[in-house]
């Protein structure tokens, strides 16, 4: 294979940026695609206007930046994702929740399909950490974002799986203490196909 696109995965506070920077600075031939910082001004944006918009379920947000509404769910969500342009033929680490992706047999059997006519591989990371830290991280980068979830944190906690089913070869990685544990990590890496 020739190409490497890493799926840095997990639900919000557990790290996944943290460790794609860390990862980064250890990594040559890698770019770094963030979703949050690919599409947070157009995210914001559609969700301002979304309530607005004589569409089903627009109306509904339960917040205007909430990333639990049935508006961002059924209109941006997988904008968001597409917007990543995961296929240009480098090595890539993308960063992303992908909780619903990685769950989803026929998006990942798909995006397998793309990949391997670039003759590139995949490569699935998924980072977890107690949930109370999570929210200790969440509270403290203030993300308009997050409101809603802090608000509503039973509600969300309940709807949130921390250890998803992921039925492809991946590296789980627990991020409840620093030093990050690096090193296994990128082992793994370096044992992909080259």
């Amino acid at each position: 294979m020739n190409t490497k696109l890493v799926f840095i995965g997990g639900q919000a506070g557990t790290g996944k940026t943290h460790v794609a920077h860390a990862l980064i600075a250890q990594l040559n031939g890698y770019c770094l695609v963030d979703k949050d910082t690919c599409s947070r001004l157009f995210t914001e944006r559609l969700l301002e206007i979304l309530p607005h918009a004589d569409l089903p379920d627009a109306h509904t947000a339960k917040d205007a930046a909430s990333r639990e509404s049935a508006a961002y769910l059924r209109y941006v969500r997988d904008v968001e994702y597409a917007s990543m342009n995961l296929h240009a033929g480098l090595n890539v680490l993308a960063v992303a929740p992908f909780a619903r992706e990685l769950g989803d047999e026929a998006w990942i059997s798909s995006l397998e399909d793309r990949l391997a006519t670039l003759d590139a591989q995949l490569a699935i990371i998924w980072i977890y950490c107690e949930p109370a830290l999570a929210r200790m991280r969440i509270e403290r980068r203030a993300a308009a974002r997050d409101r809603y979830k802090l608000e509503h944190w039973g509600e969300y906690l309940a709807a949130t799986d921390y250890h998803p089913a992921i039925n492809r070869p991946h590296f789980t990685l627990a991020t409840d203490f620093e030093p990050l544990p690096l090193t296994p990590l990128l082992a793994y890496l370096q044992e992909l196909t080259p």
